[in-house]
């Protein structure tokens, strides 16, 4: 059996891989809040390692990875060789994101969420609070940290806001309203995907009182297993009646 054999390291000149690069130069329009990336220097490029061990050397340590198969990487820093930085605190925001997260970015965005909220309850037809249980089965809120903010009764809201709510200075005026989704199944449509990959004429053979058949029996089943769920309307807002909460 033949004994262990190291790999064998070879340099790969940068120089001579990019030398229609050299002497050339970048550049970077840049806005206010924008500098050249001091990891790459504008590059976007960064060697990475790439290390690897392998498992029949004798020299071999634990957790130790002594060769490399290095390569050139985009910057893990920036976004082409330029990196941003917020406005309000002068942190430079970091490469996965698009906004900081300091307290001026967070406060402005909760302020833009309210204004759209506003308008949306502006725009919606207002029921009162007897609407849910007659007209709606389920409501929903973003006061209501349990099941998706969907509920079905006050007193399961009234209950949860005495308990998890407590730190809200300002109370909510109105929660939406909800539409029901019950599920569907289309005979046609599914006989028709199940022979795409069949002969041309698979479809047509099988015939239109064959698939009829099926829609007959999925409509059974429906009638037997099927389920209904709640979606969030923002056409919709009921009044929450805080004169009854205990």
């Amino acid at each position: 059996m033949p004994g262990f054999v190291k790999p064998t390291r070879k340099v790969v000149n940068i120089e001579d891989a990019f030398g229609e690069l050299i002497g050339k130069k970048l550049i970077k329009d840049l806005h206010d809040n924008e500098e050249i990336c001091p990891v790459c220097h504008g590059t976007g490029l960064r060697i990475e390692d790439n290390p690897y061990g392998l498992s029949d050397d004798p020299d071999k340590r634990a957790g130790q990875f002594p060769y490399k198969h290095q390569s050139i990487r985009f910057c893990p820093n920036c976004y082409n060789g330029v990196v941003r930085f917020c406005p309000d605190c002068g942190k430079q925001i970091p490469r996965c994101r698009t906004l900081c997260d300091c307290d001026a970015v967070v406060q402005r965005r909760q302020q833009e969420e309210n204004r759209k909220e506003k308008e949306r309850l502006e725009k919606a037809e207002k029921h009162e609070p007897d609407a849910l249980g007659s007209l709606f089965t389920m409501a929903q809120s973003g006061f209501y940290p349990h099941n998706e903010g969907y509920f079905s009764c006050w007193e399961d809201f009234f209950d949860s806001w005495n308990e998890d709510c407590e730190e809200f200075t300002e109370k909510p005026l109105y929660v939406w309203g909800t539409e029901e989704v019950e599920m569907s199944f289309d005979a046609s449509s599914i006989v028709s995907d199940a022979c795409e990959d069949m002969y041309e004429d698979a479809y047509d053979d099988i015939g239109a009182d064959a698939v009829a058949e099926m829609q007959r029996y999925l409509d059974e089943w429906k009638k037997k297993y099927g389920r209904t769920s709640y979606l969030l309307t923002t056409k919709h807002a009921i009044r929450i009646p805080w004169e009854e909460m205990k």
